[in-house]
C-alpha cells in the first residue's frame, strides 16, 4: 500500500516534467537597456534620436520581447534665469520627420511628461531621478510602444531659451523589457 502511494505521488510531477520537455520549455526573464545621451540643441528645443537597437541585450532578445515593463528618464537641468521656467518631454516615431521647432513638436509629437518646474538661479540644478520620472509620465502606452520598437525621437522644450537660459546637463533613458524564449 505504501509503495503504491509513493508511486502515485510521483506520477503527477513526472507527467508535468515530461510535458514540459516534450512541449518545449518556456523561459522568461527581464533585461534592461540603459543609455546615457546628450541632447542636441536645435532651434530653441532639445533633440535626441534614441536608438537601443545596437545594444547587445537588445540584439539578443529583440524577437522574444513580450512586454515593455518600464521606461524612465533621468535628467539634470539648469535654469540660468532668475525666474522659474518649465520643461516638457515629447516623443514620436523614429521614422517620422525630425521636427525642428517647438510648435511642430507640440503639434505632432506625443507629450510624455511636462510642465516640470525648474528652479531659478545660475548653477542651481534640477534633478529628476529615474524613480521620479516614472510617476510623472502620461501617455505611457505610446511611450511603451515606441520603446518596444527600440528607436524613437525625444524632444525637450523649455519656457526658457534652450542653450543659454536653460541647459540639460546630463540625460539617460532606462527601459526594462520582459522576454521569453520558447
Amino acid at each position: 500500500m505504501r509503495r503504491m502511494l509513493i508511486k502515485s505521488r510521483l506520477v503527477l510531477p513526472g507527467a508535468l516534467v515530461t510535458a514540459l520537455i516534450l512541449g518545449g520549455c518556456l523561459l522568461s526573464g527581464t533585461f534592461t537597456v540603459d543609455e546615457k545621451f546628450t541632447f542636441e540643441v536645435q532651434e530653441g528645443l532639445y533633440f535626441h534620436a534614441a536608438d537601443v537597437t545596437d545594444e547587445s541585450d537588445w540584439q539578443e532578445h529583440k524577437d522574444d520581447i513580450d512586454n515593455v515593463d518600464m521606461v524612465g528618464f533621468e535628467l539634470w537641468m539648469t535654469n540660468h534665469q532668475s525666474t522659474p521656467a518649465s520643461f516638457s518631454v515629447y516623443v514620436d516615431d523614429f521614422g517620422e520627420p525630425q521636427w525642428t521647432g517647438a510648435a511642430d513638436v507640440e503639434s505632432n509629437a506625443v507629450k510624455v511628461f511636462g510642465d516640470l518646474a525648474l528652479k531659478p538661479g545660475d548653477g542651481v540644478q534640477t534633478h529628476v531621478t529615474y524613480g521620479e520620472s516614472l510617476g510623472m509620465f502620461r501617455n505611457v502606452g505610446e511611450l511603451r510602444r515606441l520603446a518596444r520598437e527600440g528607436r524613437f525621437h525625444v524632444y525637450g522644450i523649455s519656457s526658457a531659451a534652450a542653450g543659454s537660459e536653460f541647459t540639460i546637463d546630463s540625460a539617460r533613458v532606462v527601459v526594462t523589457f520582459t522576454a521569453s524564449v520558447h
